[in-house]
């Protein structure tokens, strides 16, 4: 079967907006139910009097190392040693930070003359502050609207394939009907109901070759196109294809 190609990823608006209007209530369903037990747990805790939401933690990060003022610190290895920018009376100042082995300065001294092309800053673990609460919720909260995203991408794509073939018979239905038979019905591989296709298409060559027992009524084609306008199940389509086949 020739593979085609559909640059229109909403083909049938209404049921593929409420496909993925299904899906994503589900999973939005799935999150609230989640957070509902989250809330409760830690609720419950609260009146033990643990609070473990509340608690203060410290975490461990990687970052530009500063001093205690605020200062951020830059590596000079020029010279072996890790300096701060401050500015006095206007003016910028490199002050020694840490000396290492350096002979040269030592904590406090003020570097003249200073190469600020060869400063890299200094990076590090840094200490933070912060409650459980953010460590918990709000990773939960990111990682929830990751998955409605994720989930409404997929459900564009999963709908288009079902929908893309619906779309397909009802046009070559609709040629049928008016007694166009010279076409040939594609859908790509990875399609659903590609069975339906190829009935259809058996069908369609039966009807073009004159194969069939007797004419085929229009009204037969009517109720076939209304089976798959109401997006009946493969099994009764295909029934209805067999019966009008034999």
């Amino acid at each position: 079967m020739a593979k085609s190609k559909r640059s229109n990823y909403l083909i049938d608006k209404p049921f593929q907006l409420g496909f993925i209007a299904k899906f994503l209530l589900v999973i939005l369903a799935t999150v609230v139910v989640t957070f509902a037990v989250i809330a409760l747990y830690y609720y419950q805790d609260s009146l033990l009097g643990t609070n473990r939401l509340d608690q203060n933690i410290s975490i461990k990060t990687r970052g530009q190392k500063s001093t205690s003022e605020g200062y951020k610190i830059y590596k000079y290895d020029k010279e072996s040693i890790d300096v701060y920018e401050k500015t006095e009376n206007g003016k910028k100042i490199y002050i020694c930070e840490n000396p290492y082995t350096s002979v040269n300065f030592k904590t406090g001294d003020v570097i003249e003359n200073i190469m600020e092309g060869q400063l890299e800053p200094a990076y590090g673990p840094l200490s933070q502050e912060t409650k459980m609460f953010y460590i918990i919720i709000f990773p939960l909260l990111w990682l929830s609207l990751a998955i409605l995203a994720i989930i409404s991408f997929y459900s564009l794509f999963f709908s288009h394939r079902m929908a893309g073939p619906i779309y397909r018979l009802r046009v070559s239905l609709d040629r049928m009907i008016a007694g166009d038979f010279d076409f040939k019905i594609r859908v790509r591989k990875n399609d659903f109901f590609i069975n339906i296709v190829e009935k259809l298409e058996h069908l369609r060559l039966k009807i073009k070759n004159n194969d069939l027992v007797a004419p085929m009524p229009k009204d037969k084609l009517l109720e076939l196109k209304n089976l798959v306008q109401s997006k009946a199940s493969t099994e009764d389509i295909v029934k209805k294809i067999d019966d009008l086949i034999s």
